[in-house]
């Protein structure tokens, strides 16, 4: 399996008061890129052969990571996503995901592909209910479907 890790969005949100940097994936915790805890993870998992990161140049040094291709984002969301699978040429199964989400683990991943695997669709999207994230982060600021 492949990954694909979209970072190309624009720092434009509350954050950007204390992190200017331009881009979302950029955006610091503990010193690092927020993207790097996301490629860190994906990096560990023998179940990820290779990964596409829609990023900036600049944002992160691919050399960190043996599995890591930087690919340039598009002018959205969707030409960067298009640009990533072109890159990647797999006939295989991919995981895309967000540069925001520091705090995935391998276990959630795992877990989350094996629900996969239990049902046949093209396309499968986890949802994080809100009152786990509340729970855990009560003062958290997110945007809940």
């Amino acid at each position: 399996m492949e990954a694909i890790v979209l970072g190309g969005a624009a720092n434009t949100g509350p954050i950007r008061e204390v992190d200017d940097t331009p881009y979302e994936a950029g955006i610091k915790i503990n010193n690092r890129p927020m993207v790097e805890f996301v490629l860190d993870v994906l990096e560990e998992m023998e179940e990820i052969q290779r990964i596409a990161v829609v990023v900036p140049e600049g944002i992160i040094d691919g050399d960190k990571w043996s599995k890591v291709k930087i690919v340039p984002p598009g002018v959205s969301m969707i030409d960067s996503l298009i640009q990533a699978v072109d890159y990647l040429h797999s006939d295989g199964h991919l995981l895309v995901l967000a540069s925001d989400i520091p705090l995935i683990t391998k276990e959630a991943l795992r877990d989350f592909l094996a629900n996969c695997a239990q049902k046949t669709a093209d396309i499968y999207y986890s949802f994080v209910p809100k009152s786990v994230i509340e729970e855990k982060y009560p003062e958290t600021k997110r945007t809940y479907v």
